[in-house]
């Protein structure tokens, strides 16, 4: 397991929950409650065109008093989305959920989606994180070990020389 590395496939939902522009803001929020899940992917024919989190209901609508049964999710929902490769690793979508303050990534293979991961996702397989992460650092240990040892009988080798 010494070069083992998870990647978004295989940890992201294949089947990500999305709802088509033009839609309600009441539409989302079923789907959000049917699911527990707290963000959708908005569409348009086969195209991802924004997402729209539970946030943005409460933010952009609810606190902004507007109609949840006429706002539709073209006008509250964030255009400016940000995807991952599902060939990227972990750590990578750590990196970039950090980086943009955001809880879920579309997963894109070319311009089509593949599946959706979320921090619940990662946090979800944690403990197998964990394992490989010590795993690693048990493996570069010894290997930093063995090079320390090299040199140091390297540098006895060169002392005796001058003896």
């Amino acid at each position: 397991m010494e070069n083992a590395v998870l990647q978004v496939a295989e940890v992201m939902t294949r089947h990500p929950v999305v709802i088509q522009v033009g839609k309600t803001v009441v539409d989302v929020a079923i789907l959000l409650k049917r699911y527990d899940i707290s963000s959708v992917l908005v569409m348009k024919d086969k195209k991802v065109k924004g997402i729209i989190v539970s946030d943005d209901i409460v933010y952009r609508v609810i606190a902004q008093k507007k109609d949840p049964l006429k706002t539709l999710v073209d006008d509250v929902m964030s255009t400016d989305v940000i995807s991952i490769s599902p060939k990227a690793t972990l750590e990578k979508v750590m990196l970039e959920l950090n980086a943009n303050n955001v809880r879920q990534l579309p997963v894109m293979d070319k311009d089509v989606l593949v599946g959706f991961i979320t921090l619940k996702d990662i946090l979800r397989i944690e403990p197998t994180l964990m394992d490989l992460m010590t795993e690693r650092v048990r493996n570069e240990e010894e290997a930093r070990q063995e090079k320390i040892q090299q040199i140091l009988s390297q540098e006895v080798i060169d002392d005796d020389l001058f003896d």
